[in-house]
């Protein structure tokens, strides 16, 4: 029986005429979904911690320890039980003083130091709930500390039984807790009168 010379037999395939391996689909979306997941998330945690207000309520702030205070107001409901007194040269017909006409809002400013107490008073004592009402956007008011710490509230209106005559209430919101507050007339007196006194805010 002859045998070959191994140097008769043809070369074996080289690893470019193997078939191409398939990648499963699956697999693709897997990793895509994971590139992307990962880094939005992680934005999102640091964009969370960046943002998180250095304080859970208005009773922690104490006026000496901060540098700070940024107010705006909007949406701001006319209505006798809404608003500040008028003054006397303040002209509002009766039929446009209702709730569902608005005051020019109070464009973003700065208290001066000795009202921080006055305009922190009218937000003190707010009472903690679980959650808000559906209510209209008020405003906000920025915080920073001495220090460097910041914070901010987030303001709301809604009447309690939603009757067109009845006190808006204030209802604020900071980092994930939510308080009732006092009624929106005291809030305004209190602010407006800051605010003519105050700087506006670049």
């Amino acid at each position: 029986m002859n045998r070959l010379d191994p140097s008769d037999l043809p070369p074996p395939p080289s690893p470019a005429d193997a078939p191409p391996k398939k990648i499963n689909a699956a697999v693709l979306l897997i990793l895509a979904a994971v590139f992307v997941t990962v880094p939005v998330c992680l934005f999102a945690l640091v964009y969370m911690w960046l943002t998180q207000s250095a304080f859970n309520s208005i009773d922690e702030l104490k006026a000496d320890d901060l540098h700070e205070i940024e107010i705006r107001l909007v949406n701001l409901p006319r209505g006798p039980q809404n608003r500040p007194d008028p003054s006397p040269d303040e002209r509002i017909k009766p039929d446009e003083n209702t709730r569902f006409h608005t005051d020019p809002d109070v464009d973003p400013t700065l208290l001066t130091r000795p009202d921080f107490d006055a305009f922190l008073g009218a937000l003190r004592g707010a009472e903690k709930v679980d959650r808000k009402p559906p209510s209209p956007y008020l405003g906000k008011v920025e915080i920073r500390y001495k220090d460097g710490r910041r914070g901010t509230v987030m303001l709301y209106w809604a009447s309690e039984d939603n009757r067109p005559d009845s006190p808006a209430v204030v209802w604020l919101r900071i980092n994930s807790h939510y308080y009732k507050g006092g009624t929106l007339k005291e809030l305004r007196t209190v602010a407006q009168a800051c605010a003519e006194r105050g700087t506006k805010a670049r």
